[in-house]
């Protein structure tokens, strides 16, 4: 296991053990984004398709997860508050490893949910273009667009 640094203050800094499960879920999500962006390119290029009526179910899941994360981003705002355990050395010392693995560096819970957040939404970029869903939404907001001017002539 790693051994624990001492702050000047006395403080332990913490262990690699404290940080490995958000450090881990930060890294996973890397490859994860590669691949998408990968097929996100391909649904560009045209070179995948996807009917619009399985478009539409898996972006209603996508949708589903979103709401999720960003309710889960949301509450998260309240961990990246002061925990009061008491004056001690052992209660500053917990309030401060329980907030940074919450709201702290690129590892912690809510940058991780934000980087995921990323991801779902490339998906659905990714099954908007493969579906051509983006087309013809860019079509119909022209023509609305197009009589929203004509009207006001």
């Amino acid at each position: 296991m790693g051994e624990a640094t001492v702050a000047g203050n006395g403080e332990s800094t913490g262990t690699a053990a404290d940080t490995a499960f958000g450090a881990g879920a930060a890294a996973s999500l890397t490859p994860v984004a590669r691949d998408v962006a990968v097929v996100r390119e391909r649904a560009g290029t045209g070179a995948l398709r996807m009917s619009e009526e399985a478009a539409h179910d898996l972006l209603a899941e996508l949708a589903t997860l979103r709401a999720a994360v960003h309710r889960m981003i949301g509450r998260g705002g309240d961990l990246d508050t002061p925990l009061h355990f008491g004056d001690s050395f052992v209660a500053h010392t917990l309030s401060r490893k329980l907030r940074g693995a919450a709201a702290g560096g690129a590892g912690a819970a809510i940058p991780v949910l934000e980087q995921f957040g990323d991801v779902l939404t490339d998906l659905e970029v990714t099954v908007r273009t493969a579906a051509g869903l983006y087309q013809a939404a860019e079509c119909e907001a022209g023509d609305r667009l197009a009589r929203a001017a004509g009207g006001a002539r």
